[in-house]
């Protein structure tokens, strides 16, 4: 639906928001949860492809920790990163540093 005047425009969003919000804020959470736990699912699976670089250890990923050979490359906590939902691309590149 498309009104011409713009005031009449912006107070039917208000009250559209104002009707939807706790709906919109329920949905955005739900979906905000299945992304962190499928970001944390893959980047478990990945280090332990990866494993230890130095002893070759890859039975559980709670025993891995990453630790980057060279701190100065890190770029953030791979934890962090899975709560901020930053890309599963970024976040292989930083598990790779480790």
């Amino acid at each position: 639906m498309t009104v011409k005047d713009k005031a009449k425009q912006k107070e039917l969003c208000r009250q559209h928001y104002e009707r939807s919000k706790e709906a919109m804020k329920k949905k955005v959470r739900a979906r905000t949860t299945r992304q962190k736990s499928y970001l944390r699912r893959l980047t478990d699976r990945y280090k332990l492809q990866i494993g230890c670089k130095h002893c070759g250890y890859k039975k559980c990923v709670q025993a891995l920790e990453s630790h980057h050979i060279k701190s100065n490359e890190k770029d953030n906590h791979i934890a962090r990163m899975v709560c901020d939902g930053v890309s599963i691309r970024r976040i292989k590149a930083e598990v790779r540093k480790c």
